[in-house]
């Protein structure tokens, strides 16, 4: 089984990765391998997507990103503060997710799991206290979400469309200063070095 991720090589997250794979081999006595390609080396997650459509990979650990490229609704569990507390994300999420999961089976995908990877924050080259702040940055956008690009643009932001694996290269030319995402990332990523502000 080929399966892709972001997660960086050697986070925590791609070592959860490498022990699925080996209880996977020693459940099935070595019937079934996982070869796991980490830190994007394939793409960003809407390469992913198309690359398991089309059977060059099998699997993906993706973010909601990658899931509604198969299902938009997903989209909603990315809006900057739609969400107050774990238990609004957990009453929404157990309300859509039998739909969610019927969407994403009628486009030939099956949720093998689902993981909560913490809070997104707001990590910036200069700090950020108000939207107006907020509006006069270069915002890191996925590269491929026409749509969310455009509801950045008519809410009066700047957004920047980029493959995720161009993060800390977009900072560290400029091309961005303010990026989304959790703290365990950026800390991977090695992005909390350029972008030292961050707002909660």
């Amino acid at each position: 089984v080929k399966l892709a991720t972001l997660a960086p090589e050697g986070t925590d997250w791609h070592g959860m990765l490498i022990e699925m794979g080996q209880e996977w081999k020693k459940t099935t006595k070595g019937t079934v391998q996982l070869r796991i390609y980490p830190g994007g080396v394939l793409g960003d997650e809407r390469d992913m997507v198309r690359k398991m459509r089309i059977g060059q990979i099998h699997a993906a650990g993706i973010t909601t990103e990658g899931l509604s490229e198969i299902a938009p609704d997903f989209s909603g569990f990315f809006v900057p503060l739609a969400f107050q507390t774990s238990e609004d994300v957990h009453t929404v999420m157990a309300a859509l997710l039998p739909n969610l999961e019927q969407k994403l089976e009628s486009n030939g995908f099956k949720l093998l799991c689902l993981g909560n990877m913490g809070w997104a924050y707001w990590f910036s080259t200069k700090q950020i206290k108000t939207p107006d702040d907020l509006k006069k940055m270069k915002i890191f956008s996925w590269a491929g979400d026409y749509k969310w690009e455009q509801v950045w643009k008519n809410s009066g932001y700047n957004p920047i469309a980029l493959a995720s694996t161009d993060i800390l290269p977009g900072f560290q030319t400029g091309l961005i200063n303010t990026l989304s995402t959790m703290p365990l990332y950026a800390l991977a990523q090695q992005i909390f070095g350029i972008a030292n502000h961050m707002l909660d």
